[in-house]
């Protein structure tokens, strides 16, 4: 959950960032309109793609914890 998070979070900064920097400077002031149809999709969609990829990564790593506590540590 908390990788989820994060990189929601970080999406949304982001967003903001490029907002601010491609659109703000340029007076294109409209941020609920840029929120609503740019930002909170992007996010939405990276959560949704992320939570699969994570649980794997998340598999992968018990597995080969578990190979390694087997095998004995050889350092």
């Amino acid at each position: 959950m908390i990788p989820s998070m994060l990189s929601a979070g970080s999406d949304f900064v982001m967003g903001l960032y490029i907002f601010f920097f491609s659109f703000a400077l340029r007076h294109r002031l409209n941020l609920p309109f840029y929120f609503e149809n740019i930002i909170f999709p992007e996010v939405v969609c990276t959560v949704i793609f992320s939570l699969p990829l994570f649980r794997i990564q998340t598999f992968l790593i018990e597995k080969l914890t578990s190979l390694e506590a087997k095998r004995g540590s050889r350092f």
